[in-house]
């Protein structure tokens, strides 16, 4: 959910079998002339459902090379630290900024450190392709990531990427504001970059219209889904979920005041009450 807006901050929550992750995504920008770089905030949490285990780690710099002309292109560098709470154990990843003399800008190392201190694995590859580990005691490579051949095939989205938009309808989905009933998102898929365009426009200019009349009845906003609390493992005040989730998702119900953001019928007959209060 997009709990903020300005800042934008989307806070996240989701359980599979063999884990749990939450977290939020909030980024600094900065506008350099031929780049902009984007710097992250807070922190994500990952549980392991097998041990038990908590783990927590925060991203790193993003820049976006060429924005006003030229081939666009990216860069990730910084150090990534994977730490586990009640233990020292922990993973440092570095990821290598583009230099005259530092390769492509897409390499990828790092250690695994257990909790006596010692390096038990070497992390070696590049963000964009694949990442090894290499056991300091056997020698033996364990494959982590490789990139799938066709992913250029498939606009370099991951599998998991492409399927978090499979359609669905309104009573398949959950909530009415499921961002896979975004229909301007459809259109982008299928080519529609046009009408895309148009509809992206008026789903924006309707939240811009609330946004007034929450100013104007002198309204503060809520996130519906999330609240703001102490993080106990970072001591950071980050967004988690409301339990009312989880049960609407367990009951298969849509709850009360949930908007029809999608509804443009029902944004214009706002818009129309709107004009006759003013």
């Amino acid at each position: 959910e997009q709990v903020s807006h300005p800042p934008p901050i989307s806070a996240y929550s989701a359980t599979a079998e063999n884990f749990s992750v939450r977290g939020q995504s909030e980024f600094t920008n900065r506008f350099w002339g031929k780049y902009m770089e984007m710097t992250p905030k807070g922190t994500t949490h990952v549980t392991l459902a097998t041990s038990g285990k908590q783990y927590y780690y925060s991203g790193v710099t993003t820049i976006l090379n060429n924005i006003l002309m030229g081939t666009a292109y990216i860069e990730h560098h910084g150090e990534l630290v994977i730490k586990c709470v009640g233990s020292k154990a922990y993973a440092s990843v570095l990821l290598k900024k583009k230099g005259l003399l530092s390769g492509n800008g897409k390499e990828v190392k790092g250690k695994i450190v257990d909790e006596n201190g010692k390096t038990v694995y070497e992390l070696i590859g590049e963000w964009d392709k694949y990442l090894n580990a290499k056991d300091k005691n056997s020698g033996e490579i364990i494959e982590i990531f490789k990139k799938n051949p066709t992913f250029n095939d498939f606009y370099y989205l991951s599998a998991f990427g492409i399927h978090l938009n499979e359609p669905v309808t309104a009573e398949e989905s959950l909530l009415r504001s499921d961002s896979r009933l975004r229909p301007d998102q459809r259109l982008h898929e299928k080519g529609d970059m046009i009408e895309a365009a148009e509809v992206k426009n008026k789903l924006e200019d309707r939240q811009r219209k609330a946004k007034k009349l929450r100013e104007r009845e002198g309204t503060e906003y809520e996130p519906r889904w999330f609240t703001l609390i102490d993080d106990e493992i970072t001591q950071e005040e980050v967004y988690a979920p409301k339990e009312d989730f989880w049960q609407a998702l367990a009951s298969g119900v849509q709850l009360e005041g949930i908007p029809e953001v999608f509804n443009f019928e029902e944004a214009q007959n706002e818009a129309e009450e709107e004009s006759k209060q003013s």
